[in-house]
């Protein structure tokens, strides 16, 4: 409970090949179709995370790694590089974690769609 109000997250995700406009338009008919007021629709899109299958040698990235004959090191800064990350970094945890506490705060905020994947996004 947040000041007597419920917070209700509802996890989901985009259907591939479905556009930006598709997205943002069935985020405000989330918010209409249930009764408009009091309710917001907020979207938070991680990109690549900084965990184990990424960090990990032994991780599907490390394997991927090995198999291609390079560094585990190496390979993930090609991978960003390839990606177009404008930061040149794997998104954190703690980030994605920051966002969305700050998303599920009480706030002003609603119909939004907000991408943490450190630039990758503008490139695809």
């Amino acid at each position: 409970m947040d000041g007597g109000r419920r917070l209700k997250a509802v996890r989901g995700g985009r259907r591939s090949g479905s556009s930006d406009t598709e997205h943002h338009l069935g985020l405000w008919s989330c918010t209409a179709a249930s009764g408009g007021r009091d309710v917001r629709a907020i979207s938070v899109s991680p990109g690549p995370i900084r965990t184990g299958v990424w960090t990990d040698p032994d991780g599907f990235i490390g394997r991927v790694a090995q198999e291609q004959g390079v560094s585990h090191e190496d390979f993930v800064q090609q991978m960003m590089g390839s990606l177009g990350a404008s930061t040149g970094r794997i998104s954190t945890p703690e980030e994605v974690a920051r966002l969305i506490a700050f998303v599920a705060s009480p706030n002003n905020v609603n119909g939004a769609e907000y991408l943490v994947d450190g630039g990758i996004t503008k490139n695809l």
